[in-house]
């Protein structure tokens, strides 16, 4: 089963209910994200490398329509760290939830971070280390 990773910036120390939202947000941006990938690349009858890795993914995230979902806190040097780390070296999907400043943080604050759903074992290699919320 795919497990998906949201990890929240302690640094900041939102509420629960701020860093509900804020995880909320990230969620929604991974959900349209993939779902327009998928149209995107469903649209196209030869794709490269890139966007075949993409769909087959997609068709990975979505076969089960059940996922296990965990959220868990880091500091913000940790989670750029991550971020980098996911997306430019491993070439997993992961997204940066940034606030509007409106309520308990400064605005463009690095809020959470969302990572694509990973195969359990992978999951715990990655994030093992970090505490629960």
């Amino acid at each position: 089963m795919l497990k998906q990773a949201i990890i929240v910036n302690q640094d900041l120390k939102m509420d629960k209910g701020k860093a509900v939202i804020q995880a909320g947000h990230g969620i929604c941006y991974y959900m349209a994200e993939i779902t327009s990938c998928y149209l995107e690349l469903s649209d196209f009858g030869e794709n490269g490398e890139d966007e075949d890795r993409m769909l087959k993914r997609y068709q990975e995230w979505t076969k089960d329509k059940v996922m296990k979902k965990i959220a868990l806190k880091a500091s913000e040097k940790e989670l750029r760290a991550m971020s980098y780390n996911l997306s430019v070296n491993m070439n997993i999907w992961c997204y940066q939830v940034h606030d509007l400043g409106l309520t308990q943080v400064p605005e463009n604050s690095f809020t959470c971070l969302v990572v694509e759903p990973l195969p359990e074992d992978k999951h715990k290699e990655l994030f093992g280390h970090l505490k629960l919320l």
